[in-house]
């Protein structure tokens, strides 16, 4: 069977048409089709017209309808099926989550060929001279689907609360509506969604964060306003979900922040009545707000990558009993029974007791911060277990300095930036869901692996590392609360010169601990069996100098999914969770702390409708930086055109500078290049003279007025500290250089796919096709 490359316009077409059938045709097993068959088919596509590309999966099964050699059984939908706008899309979790319809078939295809939808040019392949594609004869055979695998059924995912009318009760007031549960000791919600938490009496936690009211459960309504304070909170499919548990009043917990809101006694005086007069048995009373409307749920109409509401279930993955009050909140879906697919995080003892022990060590002794470097193979939880981390030390300290060394998956910034954060309040979501925070310094790495440049990955973690240590050293004489503990997250290559990388990172942080994840069976999964010897300081070789005190290693044991069951989450590839990341940062709708407690998205205005920034490369910029590739000076506007840049400033004793103002003669006409360093001048900006502000996408250049026209979620105030422009090897996503609105048919703007320029759909081959990477990680035998 000679495999059909599925065009843009095909699948666009099929959908649509799809979209209009009052059927859908489900894969089913058949015969092998047999050689007479086979000769009746060729026969029927050979006086078939040509067609302009090839058939698609779906157009090839069409052609075996009208060929008479597949019969499909139609199944009838119900109307709540219909009007149910996700359930084309989505796959069916009850009978295992490897069911597709055949538009996701033909997108996880797609995603194959194209090397995960990246935009590769130039382009290559089949296309002819004149753009239209070659014609390949398709002979189609009967194939038997492959096994599906069944979802994940956790019954350890489930709340442990049994709603009923005398524990919960939802009240509106005004514009705003309230869930209110009482919870008793040991009870905790497992829940997807996005709300607003805050405990109204007593204390909950979310992934380890500890937020209390600072008030006990009385025994009859209070006759006084009170003060709360709301967190938002995330939990979507793309993760494992959060829940939310009682916890003691006396235990430690974080500082609640400068905003609350006030609930008045009318409302608290409802809540007692609704619940019957049974609040004192309970230990806790937490009250929750709706997120809904914060634009996240729409992120799918910007990103075609993926088609799912990522903090919603769907009526087939599970069914709301409307009946119980805890049910009714929109944007809060709790999981009461095992469903299918559905994992929440699972904080495994061994995390809270090391976590416990370092961080009553650190604050006994009283001599630094507690410094703790995470470290681990691939997908063992280190982000994870990170954000508990952070959580659990802001019950001690008011803030945490968060240092990211893994470029592939960074946490509060999109992938390819080293950062280093300091944080003041929970973390209560993945990564997507607060990439709103400034960094404190960062640098634009560019590229998803450290293994281009490793130098120069070292070169700016020891950066951020004094970076960290100037601002501790100024706070020593302050009130331990005060202090900097830090946090560093490192990648998950632990393997050759990644592993050599992870020690030279340990030694120049110089920990107080190290958690290392570790499976108790999959050795391979694990760090080298002598990592706790390779971790030990260097002898110091000088008289009369103390030996540095060597970190304590705490091993943390981790729980891998069985290979045999899926979950949710599994849906999101890595590249897919870059590209979530990615969208979440440009289409956010503010930057800095004041947008934390009430996050908002504008997924419905796409990039291509926003109105850039304009700067005047003379005037506003000292130099232009390629790094990981070669690029000629007469191509430097060509290759910065439609590319993802990192906009980096000047710092002067560890303090951001404003941005450049040269003088430029009015009447000068003559066309001035930018400043230009490429790799063999200078292969990237010196860390210790920069810092990273954040990312931008180069909307146009116009090269008559000297100007770069830049796409950006960052503020005024911050662009007028911007100095210069550093462009990576990470590539701008498809989806980021189209209007979804217009784009939605068989082109771009009316255009068809084969004459729109720069961007295909179909995979690039042959010399040429890609750009050029530089190697800095191979050296000489006179250089080693």
């Amino acid at each position: 069977m000679v495999a059909a490359t599925v065009t843009a316009t095909s699948r666009r077409q099929t959908r649509s048409q799809t979209n209009q059938e009052d059927t859908i045709l489900l894969e089913k097993e058949e015969e092998q089709v047999t050689v007479e068959e086979e000769q009746v088919l060729e026969e029927t596509s050979a006086k078939a017209v040509q067609p302009t590309a090839p058939l698609s999966a779906v157009a090839a099964r069409k052609a075996a309808i009208n060929a008479g050699l597949f019969k499909p059984e139609p199944v009838v939908r119900s109307e709540s099926e219909s009007e149910e706008d996700e359930d084309e899309y989505l796959q069916h979790i009850a009978e295992g989550i490897d069911v597709k319809s055949v538009t996701d078939e033909e997108d996880e295809a797609l995603r194959d060929e194209l090397e995960e939808g990246r935009v590769m040019s130039p382009i290559s392949g089949a296309a002819t001279p004149s753009g239209a594609p070659s014609q390949t004869p398709i002979i189609m055979k009967a194939v038997k689907p492959k096994n599906k695998i069944p979802a994940l059924i956790d019954y350890n995912s489930v709340s442990r609360f049994t709603p009923t009318k005398h524990n919960s009760c939802i009240i509106n007031q005004e514009h705003d509506t309230y869930l209110f549960l009482g919870l008793k000791r040991g009870e905790s919600v497992v829940f997807m969604g996005q709300v607003l938490a805050a405990p109204l009496f007593g204390s909950m936690s979310i992934a380890g964060a500890v937020i209390s009211s600072g008030r006990p459960i009385p025994k009859s309504a209070i006759k006084q306003d009170l003060l709360v304070s709301f967190y938002p909170v995330f939990s979507p499919r793309t993760h494992s979900l959060l829940s939310i548990s009682s916890e003691p009043l006396e235990a430690a917990s974080v500082q609640s922040h400068d905003n609350p809101v006030e609930i008045d006694e009318y409302l608290i005086e409802a809540v007692f009545d609704e619940l019957k007069g049974n609040c004192d048995e309970f230990e806790s009373m937490i009250v929750i707000k709706d997120l809904e409307g914060s634009g996240l749920e729409d992120m799918r109409d910007a990103i075609t990558t993926f088609n799912k509401n990522l903090v919603k279930l769907t009526k087939k993955e599970a069914i709301r009993d409307c009946t119980l009050d805890i049910n009714l909140l929109p944007g809060f879906h709790p999981i009461l029974a095992p469903t299918p697919g559905v994992k929440s995080l699972k904080i495994e003892p061994s995390w809270h007791t090391h976590t416990s022990m370092a961080i009553d060590k650190a604050t006994q002794q009283a001599v630094r911060p507690l410094v703790a470097v995470v470290c681990g193979g691939k997908d063992m939880g280190k982000s994870s277990y990170s954000r508990y981390l952070i959580n659990r030390l802001l019950a001690k300290y008011s803030r945490v300095a968060y240092l990211e060394t893994d470029v592939g998956q960074s946490e509060f910034t999109p992938s390819g930036l080293l950062s280093l954060h300091y944080i003041d309040s929970p973390v209560l979501g993945p990564s997507y869901t607060h990439q709103r925070l400034e960094p404190e310094r960062s640098f634009f790495f560019g590229s998803a692996s450290p293994r281009s440049n490793p130098e120069y990955y070292l070169a700016c973690i020891s950066e951020l590392v004094d970076h960290w240590k100037h601002d501790q050293e100024q706070l020593q004489d302050e009130d331990q609360q005060q202090w900097l503990p830090l946090v560093v997250n490192t990648q998950g290559w632990i393997s050759g010169v990644g592993y050599d990388l992870l020690l030279s990172q340990i030694h120049k942080v110089e920990p107080t601990d190290v958690f290392a994840m570790r499976h108790y069976m999959l050795q391979y999964k694990n760090l080298h069996h002598t990592f706790d010897v390779d971790i030990l300081p260097a002898p110091s070789v000088e008289a009369f100098v103390i030996a540095k005190e060597a970190p304590v290693l705490h091993y943390l044991e981790c729980v891998l999914q069985d290979l045999n069951v899926v979950t949710l989450a599994d849906s999101f590839t890595s590249i897919q969770q870059r590209d979530i990341a990615l969208g979440s940062y440009f289409h956010q709708a503010g930057m800095g702390p004041d947008h934390y407690l009430l996050p908002r998205w504008d997924f419905k205005r796409h990039m291509i409708d926003r109105v850039p920034w304009m700067v005047d490369w003379r005037q506003g910029l000292n130099a232009v930086w390629v790094i990981h590739e070669e690029v000629k000076m007469n191509e430097l506007l060509y290759a910065l055109n439609g590319s993802l840049v990192g906009l980096i400033g000047n710092v002067e004793n560890y303090k951001h500078q404003k941005g450049p103002r040269n003088a430029v003669a009015s009447k000068n006409d003559t066309f001035t290049p930018p400043t230009y360093f490429n790799t063999q001048d200078q292969p990237a900006p010196l860390p210790h003279l920069i810092t990273c502000h954040g990312l931008a996408i180069v909307r146009s250049i116009d090269p008559s007025r000297h100007a770069l026209l830049l796409l950006t979620p960052l503020p005024s105030g911050t662009l007028e500290k911007v100095s210069g422009l550093v462009k990576g090897e990470m590539q701008l996503p498809l989806w980021a250089m189209l209007d979804q609105k217009l784009e939605k048919g068989s082109g771009v703007a009316n255009i068809p796919w084969k004459k729109v320029p720069y961007i295909t759909q179909q995979s690039t081959e042959g010399a040429g096709a890609n750009a050029l990477r530089v190697r800095r990680n191979l050296l000489r035998r006179t250089q080693v």
